[in-house]
């Protein structure tokens, strides 16, 4: 359908120019006439009408007049000019001011016909171009979506995809200069959906940086990259004011966050990921807790003088003398009385850099985040100094793994979650994912409960309901039409799912949505 509005102060040309068009083009809707370069400018400004067939003679602002505004302000409306002048200079004029055609008076019904088509036909064309490209770039954004939720995944499992991100940034036409992790989470009684925020949430930060977005379980994890003109030395004050701006003021999200140090190389960003929860868990009264304020970095810095003594300790299995070393070079730093949760964030560190340097083979084949969470479960649950001491040698000599053996067994789980990302609408079992795999049905299970922590039925349901809470966001879908897109036919069976999993109803989450 197009919108034609005709602009003369004869109401007879009106009239007949409203006839030939019902009579020779059923696909058009007729504005409201007018009578002046005035009411067309505001009729054309309100109405937003595809073409306009303008008298130049008018009343006031005549009808070139008009048209030379409209053009000052971008107003794509065609123009055909309908004139009873026969001077080439204002014809000339029209088409330099953009006008699509001319007609003259006394109206000609067939040349009519063919300028009206003509103009008819270059909309069409133009709105064609414009749905390709907006196809195009609706699959962009598809695309983009689909690696930058793979590249967040492969972040979590402790294995960054190095080929995949360079890949991304290079459509981006940028480079990585560093960045950090935040996880957000929910603070006192206020509601925070970390799935339902994140389209709010990535649409203000992304403003300002780019920025990958992932949920998972009650937590909103944004990976940060704000270019050259943040870096080590600030980035704190960059980062907290960010948060103020995107995340609280115009996202409108009440949050507490946790950011890790900051990271210039991108491989590290599996540790980036488990820094920010800790950070998380240790925030006392302030809703904004970096890592680097958890500990101190010199303290810290003594591993690098005690790894070569610590290797040899380790080789050799003098765990007691290990302890004994460990204990007396952090004592040599502490100035102070330290509490249990610095401690805590001490030991845990310290277990995964001797760790890297005692045995460098076991994380090429073992997830670093998954040890890290292995780690710091059992760190966090020390209650004294000596406890945690304790708890290093139980680490650095867990046996090593195979490697290729450990390689193979996270491919497997990798391929089982793209292949669920992709085809989570389906009605999917494990048997069905465990074929395409190439394993049994019972491993993958196993496989997936050791590297997520979550069954398989956990892992399809957040994939789901995540997909579930952007069609919420993206449209006005059904309860029962949601759930039929992201696999689940019955009405019944998605409500209670949506409502286990996100504490809302479909409903309750759309009214969150639109305050």
């Amino acid at each position: 359908m197009y919108r034609v509005i005709i602009a003369d102060d004869e109401v007879i040309e009106c009239r007949g120019l409203e006839r030939m068009i019902r009579t020779f083009f059923s696909n058009v809707e007729l504005l409201p006439s007018v009578a002046s370069g005035v009411d067309l400018i505001q009729s054309v400004r309100e109405q937003q009408p595809d073409i306009a067939i303008v008298d130049i003679n008018m009343p006031g602002l005549n009808g070139l007049e008009a048209v030379e505004i409209l053009r000052m302000k971008s107003m794509d409306t065609k123009v055909i000019i309908n004139t009873a002048y026969h001077d080439f200079d204002y014809i000339k004029k029209a088409l330099v001011l953009g006008a699509s055609d001319y007609l003259q008076k006394p109206m000609d019904e067939q040349k009519f016909r063919e300028a009206f088509g003509r103009v008819l036909q270059t909309i069409e064309k133009e709105r064609q171009k414009d749905a390709r490209a907006e196809n195009s770039s609706q699959k962009l954004k598809q695309l983009r979506k689909v690696a930058e939720a793979e590249i967040m995944s492969s972040i979590f499992l402790g294995s960054p995809n190095e080929e995949e991100f360079a890949v991304l940034f290079e459509h981006l036409n940028g480079d990585y200069f560093g960045g950090v992790m935040v996880a957000a989470a929910s603070v006192g009684d206020a509601k925070f959906c970390p799935a339902a925020a994140r389209e709010a949430i990535e649409q203000a930060v992304t403003r300002y940086c780019t920025c990958l977005v992932r949920p998972k379980k009650e937590i909103l994890y944004l990976f940060l990259i704000p270019g050259a003109t943040v870096h080590t030395s600030h980035y704190q004050e960059w980062v907290g004011d960010l948060l103020k701006k995107t995340v609280e003021d115009e996202a409108g999200c009440h949050c507490v966050f946790g950011v890790s140090s900051w990271k210039y190389e991108f491989e590290k960003m599996s540790e980036a990921f488990y820094e920010c929860q800790i950070a998380l868990r240790n925030q006392e009264g302030s809703t904004l807790h970096f890592f680097e304020a958890a500990g101190k970095e010199k303290e810290l810095g003594v591993l690098e003088g005690a790894l070569e003594g610590l290797e040899q300790l380790a080789a050799g299995g003098a765990w007691s003398e290990l302890e004994a070393e460990i204990r007396g070079r952090i004592s040599q730093y502490e100035t102070e009385q330290d509490s249990l949760k610095t401690l805590q964030l001490w030991i845990f560190r310290l277990i995964l850099q001797c760790k890297r340097r005692l045995d460098p083979g076991y994380f090429e084949g073992t997830s670093e985040s998954l040890f890290a969470k292995r780690v710091w479960r059992q760190v966090g649950e020390c209650r004294t100094p000596d406890a945690l001491f304790e708890a290093v040698p139980h680490f650095l000599k867990e046996e090593k793994k195979e490697t290729d053996s450990q390689d193979i067994r996270k491919r497997y789980v990798q391929e089982a979650l793209l292949y669920m990302e992709r085809n989570y609408m389906e009605d999917l079992s494990l048997e069905d994912v465990a074929k395409i795999v190439g394993v049994s049905p019972f491993y993958l299970s196993r496989l997936l409960k050791h590297q997520t922590m979550e069954s398989f039925v956990e892992v399809l349901t957040d994939i789901r309901v995540e997909h579930a809470i952007e069609l919420i966001i993206n449209g006005d879908f059904t309860v029962k039409d949601i759930g039929s897109r992201v696999g689940y036919p019955s009405r019944t069976y998605f409500y209670k799912v949506f409502k286990k999993s996100t504490g809302m109803t479909v409903g309750e989450m759309r009214e969150l949505l639109r305050k």
